[in-house]
């Protein structure tokens, strides 16, 4: 990819992204199980996420699936597929550290145990030997900073377009990275120096609304889960055979990996092991504990600072 100053890229975006402040928020896209209690991902408030007591997640979900993956028939209660569970733990992408992996690794595996076993993925056993094997990640991908190091392959730009086009390929899938790689080098090509409707990052973020808000995951740090899906037999013989992939993910302010990582997966349940066209970005809404409690308020009075410090009799 030519050279590209990551900055115009970033500048690009923003620009968009005030034009389109004082308009309504277009309609979030159809979540694929109605039944699914979920709620708009998007609204405003006064009060920022980290102090809320009930904040609303906006998490992408994107499933992709190979082709060997397009000839299964999806699961169900009635006709489930077995398979093993395998976790790989905590993981970071990006450059700088972040918070540590601090969810709890055995209670997190149940969780997604049982959301797998509600779309029909049922752990093997002798009698029903595991079709496929699945894999489990979650983690952090991290945004680069200012203060990045430059390497010898370009220097802190191409560390950025890389960066940046992982968390993309996170976010919306393979396809989106694929668009948005392709209107950077437009952009680098034409040689456009300020954000315009003509140019070509400024087009592809502007193209639909799901396109705005994945973007604006894609320029900051998130929480991620994948879970991947190999064909079993093919594993055993010590082949690599990816069936499909799903990818959840939400933007990391004001809330913690801990809080987020089963919301993402109760989230994605609809959607394991089913094609997606694009993304989609589902709302869930989580319950902090604990909370603080304002009594009345009570006029006590003015303190008044002594003019001179007061002398017990003993100092006299």
């Amino acid at each position: 990819m030519p050279h590209i100053p990551l900055k115009l890229v970033i500048l690009t975006i923003l620009t968009v992204w005030s034009l389109q402040f004082a308009q309504a928020a277009d309609p979030a896209p159809a979540v694929a199980n109605p039944a699914e209690k979920t709620v708009p991902p998007y609204g405003f408030s006064l009060l920022p996420k980290a102090f809320q007591k009930h904040p609303v997640l906006a998490i992408s979900i994107i499933t992709e699936m190979t082709d060997e993956g397009r000839k299964l028939t999806p699961p169900s209660q009635e006709n489930p597929t077995y398979c093993y569970l395998f976790s790989s733990g905590y993981h970071q992408e990006g450059y700088e550290a972040a918070q540590e992996g601090a969810v709890p690794k055995d209670s997190f595996e149940k969780l997604v145990q049982k959301s797998l076993a509600s779309a029909g993925y049922l752990p093997g056993n002798k009698e029903h030997p595991a079709a496929q094997v699945l894999f489990l990640v979650w983690g952090v991908h991290v945004k680069l900073r200012q203060n990045a190091v430059e390497t010898e392959q370009g220097g802190e730009d191409d560390l950025g377009h890389h960066n940046l086009l992982s968390r993309a390929a996170l976010v919306g899938g393979a396809a989106f990275e694929k668009d948005l790689a392709k209107a950077i080098q437009e952009q680098a090509v034409g040689g456009w120096e300020n954000a315009s409707v003509i140019d070509p990052v400024y087009r592809f973020t502007n193209r639909d609304a799901l396109t705005r808000n994945l973007m604006e995951q894609v320029l900051d740090d998130c929480y991620y889960v994948v879970i991947s899906a190999y064909d079993g037999a093919a594993l055993a013989r010590g082949e690599k055979k990816l069936l499909w992939r799903t990818k959840m993910s939400t933007p990391a302010q004001g809330v913690s990996l801990v809080e987020t990582t089963p919301a993402l997966v109760a989230s994605g349940r609809p959607f394991f092991g089913r094609e997606m066209a694009q993304a989609s970005i589902v709302g869930k809404r989580i319950t902090r504990g604990g909370h603080v409690e304002l009594g009345p308020l009570e006029f006590k009075g003015y303190i008044d600072k002594p003019s001179e410090p007061e002398t017990s009799p003993a100092s006299k």
